[in-house]
């Protein structure tokens, strides 16, 4: 019986011995003196004449995998939910029975977040530092910070949630490089800057001596070096939070080499509102308030005098405090006395009375609504004070402009809420709305929970929430404000959840927000919207809140959930709606989830990605052939998927050097002899007739490869040199390259250990070349040095410019161990995004050999074939169901040199099955075909303009395609397609409404792709199916 060989302990050395002799051969270089020769390519072009490959017509962007991928644990699961472009991630683990794992250390919940990260195809290696964690019922989250050489990396942070056997990561990793560069500015001298720029634009900036007198009210300002993103890096930076006043606050991002601004923003909240309740306690003083109603209220009693301060909330109160100068965990109003907390003459006093009795609705109105916010946050969450841990709660009233005017505003800023009287857009002194109090103190709780930047996206969930909490707290309607403002200038209020554009038809309109996604504010005012986008999130909490499954009381409890547990500081629209179905799902299962998507498909957030998913391409139509070089004379041969020769003897009399490479129709096939020569042989695709040539006559090369439609080809010398050669076939003119291997420190820096390459394939665009590189690294500090082979692209050709690329590498993974080496990859037929290649562990024995193979979209890596005892050199069949490599096999009398063939799984990177001896005494084979076949774009002919948006995603039973282009009568073909790219389902439509309804009931849970085609578009799209 033929089979393929595995290793047993009679034969190891001897099998060691074949494995290092094979990579021994790999290794051989010669020497070239490029001096005495002219390289100068040969080829007759009228040969492509009979080529009738197409190329792939697309754009493919390569990007390096974490090496992690490599070792991932097979016990540990992971589904990608969500990764975009501008770095938000969602994924969905899960730890299978009897993976036995100490989740209470830090070190093996990393690894479940290197799993999450390297699906992403993010860098899994880097640097996360856990910097809070807490616990809902029975799960535990955990906040996660990205270092780099131990500095935060501002922009970068992820959550992880354990919850019995599963799992989630969820977060917003910017992918940039870093620019090391030395720190030359100091913080002081940042300082210095910042208030310049702020005393160049008017600001006033309190002196030291005032902002000492000032400290109960003012922050401390907080200086920190950071890694921020600068024109497309992430350089060493200054983040200075400064208070100038008690009536600002900025932040600055201050470059610590050069000193330069790179940016700043007011980051104080205004003229917003909080969360609800009720108050209910120990009647000291009363007295009507802003609305006319009597009031019990807490007081403190100093003598005969009665003031504003109340120490009876004991879960907070510390009677080590001094009272009333420096109290500690009470809730204290104050009177501003109509000064302007931004000048230097701002003052306040306590506010006093002589009796129990206060004639004062203003200080009622304000101590009364800040009980209420305190209890509301008490009680519905268990949360202690605004700060969580029992802080101060200090409202102001009487509070002047710049002017000296009543303050048409009302203010937190980051210690206290400032309440202004009114003046022109409200109508009543600003501390009557208690929604209003609790949008500003709510403020307060966002800051010291997920601390939203108050820019963009991320400002507008940081005002939402404020908004959330604000008519929570009332608990009386979804309008914010409607109690206090000015109706000739906001006809309804100052907003409306429930109606976004609250009267208005635009912008231009006072109280006009958003109400979905389409019509948000894409300008740089207002902090890039942060005031104006907060209406789109702010109609999606009130229809999940106003759900039959779902209620207020659930929606609450979600929301808290996702703002102290899911967010980061950096979270956008997509990160929202990522948390809230998260937090559904662990508080209150699928029916709440399913809600909280369609609220927010409702208004535009869906989770799809979107983006230039590479298709697979047709199957050749022509027939199996397959060229092998055979053992008996060491040439090559043509036999077909059966093993027979298709002709009766070799195709070439010139023995190659490495494995032949072959057009996509086979009518052309290169290879360098052993005499070091790069030879052709044409193939006639009908009858197989053969005519042979050189394409460059000079015995100086190693390795070459023919692109896909026979146009180009690349090579390398057969020398220790890092230099790679393209040659235009048609124009008979090359290029050379220097290969490099590219770092992530800078986009700008490379280093130099490649010796030379020799693997070399040509993938489906013919822009990039796929190519294998040995490397050798001299460790610091020794003579030591370690060897590897690893896996790179280059861009070698641009097809829209029709010349040569820009050379630019990309690593296929990023972080290779030591002891680990990849080489010999190849592309799929049929699969674009599907490689395989050799993999040698060292560190598990010299001959620890497996070709595995991985999926570029998904960054699955799977194992095609297990403890081989010879590099692979796999090749991927005409339909991609199986895949044939370099084996040792076992016939009854002998260990013979075989070609193996095992097949493959749906997915096309799993072998599935046992391998088999499929020709003997021959290597290197490379399966092909001759029939023609377009290779077709990824957005080809796509002329649409606009959005279209698919939702809700994920979904179980139904989704949604809308645009307002599908309203155009055309014929539209939709596409649903398994990772490995098996068309599950076809419809077509005529178009002639906006909003489509795609039934994906009878699919199985999983990730899909779903494909658009009409005469004008061509897009694809990533959907999960629960």
């Amino acid at each position: 019986m033929n089979k393929i060989y595995f290793l047993t302990l009679v034969v190891l050395f001897g099998l060691i011995t074949n494995v290092q002799a094979q990579w021994e051969k790999k290794e051989r270089r010669g020497t070239v003196d490029l001096n005495s020769v002219t390289i100068k390519p040969q080829f007759n072009p009228e040969l492509l004449a009979n080529t009738q490959a197409r190329t792939f017509e697309g754009k493919i962007s390569y990007r390096p995998i974490s090496a992690v991928a490599l070792r991932l644990e097979d016990g540990i699961k992971t589904k990608v939910l969500l990764r975009t472009n501008e770095g938000s991630i969602w994924v969905d683990g899960e730890m299978e029975s009897g993976t036995a794992r100490d989740y209470t250390k830090s070190t093996e919940r990393n690894l479940l977040v290197q799993h999450a990260l390297a699906k992403c195809g993010l860098d899994a290696a880097l640097e996360v530092k856990e910097i809070e964690a807490s616990k809902t019922g029975d799960e535990q989250h955990y906040k996660l910070q990205q270092l780099y050489k131990e500095i935060p990396v501002w922009t970068n942070q992820l959550t992880l949630h354990l919850k019995g056997s599963k799992f989630q990561v969820l977060g917003h990793l910017n992918s940039m490089p870093f620019e090391d560069k030395a720190v030359v500015t100091q913080v002081d001298d940042a300082e210095a800057l910042a208030v310049k720029k702020l005393q160049s634009e008017g600001i006033n900036v309190l002196d030291i001596e005032k902002k000492k007198e000032l400290n109960f009210l003012l922050q401390d300002d907080a200086k920190e070096l950071v890694w921020y993103p600068k024109e497309g890096k992430f350089t060493l930076a200054w983040h200075l939070s400064y208070h100038p006043n008690l009536s600002s606050r900025w932040e600055y991002f201050i470059d610590a080499h050069d000193g330069s601004i790179i940016d700043d923003y007011e980051s104080l909240c205004k003229a917003h509102h909080l969360p609800p309740d009720f108050f209910d306690g120990k009647s000291v003083g009363t007295g009507l308030d802003l609305n006319g109603d009597v009031q019990n209220i807490q007081t403190y009693q100093i003598g005969n005098v009665h003031t504003l301060i109340d120490v009876t909330r004991t879960d907070m109160f510390d009677s080590r405090g001094a009272i009333p100068g420096n109290p500690i965990g009470v809730i204290v109003t104050l009177d501003a006395m109509n000064t302007y907390p931004g000048g230097q003459n701002f003052n306040y006093q306590d506010l006093v009375s002589n009796s129990t009795t206060w004639n004062n609705p203003d200080a009622i109105s304000a101590h009364v609504n800040a009980a209420k916010a305190y209890e509301y946050f008490r009680q519905v969450f268990n949360r202690i004070s605004i700060n969580g841990q029992g802080g101060n709660i200090i409202s102001l009233i009487n509070v002047a402009d710049e002017n000296g005017q009543k303050m048409d505003n009302a203010f937190w800023n980051g210690k206290a809420i400032f309440y202004g009287e009114g003046n022109q857009a409200f109508s009543s002194p600003l501390a009557r709305g208690l929604d209003v109090a609790a949008h500003e103190l709510g403020h307060g709780v966002i800051e010291t929970t997920a601390n939203l930047l108050y820019q963009g996206e991320s400002g507008a969930l940081n005002e939402s929430f404020a908004d959330v909490f604000g008519v929570l707290v009332e608990n009386e309607d979804w309008l914010i404000g409607e109690d206090i403002v000015n109706k000739s200038i906001f006809p309804v209020a100052l907003r409306n959840m429930a109606d976004p554009h609250n009267g208005g038809s635009s912008l231009n309109d006072n109280g006009w927000q958003p109400a979905h996604y389409s019509e948000r504010y894409t300008g740089r005012q207002d902090n890039g919207g942060v005031h104006i986008n907060s209406g789109i999130t702010n109609r999606a909490f009130y229809l999940f809140a106003t759900d039959d499954a779902v209620g207020v009381e659930q929606a609450e409890q979600v929301y808290y959930s996702v703002l102290t547990n899911y967010l980061t500081r950096s979270s956008q629209f997509v990160d929202m709606r990522a948390s809230v179905i998260a937090a559904s799902r662990s508080l209150y299962g699928e029916s709440v989830a399913q809600a909280a998507a369609s609220a927010f498909d409702a208004v535009g957030i869906a989770g799809g990605q979107t983006g230039s998913y590479i298709e697979d391409v047709e199957v050749n139509p022509g027939q199996d052939l397959i060229v092998v070089v055979s053992f008996d004379d060491g040439l090559l041969h043509l036999i077909d998927a059966e093993g027979n020769a298709l002709k009766p003897g070799p195709l070439s009399n010139i023995p190659p050097r490495n494995p032949p490479s072959v057009t996509d129709d086979g009518s052309l096939i290169l290879f360098v002899g052993e005499d070091g020569i790069i030879h052709y042989i044409s193939l006639d695709r009908t009858n197989l007739d053969t005519e042979e040539g050189m394409l460059e006559p000079n015995p100086i090369w190693a390795n070459v490869a023919i692109s896909k439609d026979g146009t180009k080809a690349a090579a390398v010398l057969d020398a220790k040199t890092d230099s790679l050669y393209v040659f235009s076939l048609l124009q008979q003119t090359y290029t050379t390259y220097e290969l490099y291997n590219p770092t992530t420190a800078n986009g700008d820096i490379t280093t130099a250990e490649v010796q030379f390459a020799d693997g070399l394939e040509w993938d489906h665009t013919g822009e990039f070349v796929l190519y294998d590189a040995f490397n050798s690294l001299t460790k610091l500090a020794s003579e030591e040095s370690f060897d590897y082979w690893d896996i790179n692209f280059i861009h070698a050709w641009d097809a829209e410019s029709d010349t040569y690329g820009d050379g630019e590498i990309v690593k296929l993974f990023s972080g290779l161990p030591e002891q680990i080496s990849i080489a010999n990859p190849t592309f799929s037929k049929n699969s674009p995004y599907i490689i395989a290649f050799d993999y040698l562990d060292e560190s598990i024995a010299p001959d620890a050999l497996s070709i595995l193979g991985l999926n570029l979209e998904t960054y699955d890596v799977g194992t095609i074939f297990d403890n081989t005892t010879t590099p692979g050199y796999p090749s991927f069949s005409r339909t991609d169901d199986k895949i044939i490599f370099d084996a040792k096999g076992e016939t009854s009398t002998d260990v013979i040199d075989v070609l193996g063939i095992i097949n493959l799984a749906d997915d096309k990177i799993n072998g599935s099955g046992d391998a088999s001896i499929f020709y003997q005494n021959a290597v290197w084979g490379e399966w092909f075909s001759n029939g023609e076949r377009t290779l077709v774009s990824i957005l080809e002919g796509d002329r649409e303009d606009g959005e279209l948006t698919l939702y809700p995603n994920p979904a179980s039973s139904r989704m949604y395609l809308q645009a307002d282009w599908l309203e155009k009568p055309q014929d539209l073909r939709i596409d649903i397609i398994s990772l490995d790219g098996k068309v599950i389902k076809e419809t077509r439509n005529k178009g002639g409404q906006n909003d489509l309804e795609i039934d994906i009931s009878n699919l199985t849970p999983g990730t899909y792709f779903m494909k658009l085609r009409s005469p004008s578009i061509h897009r694809v799209y990533q959907f999960v199916k629960q």
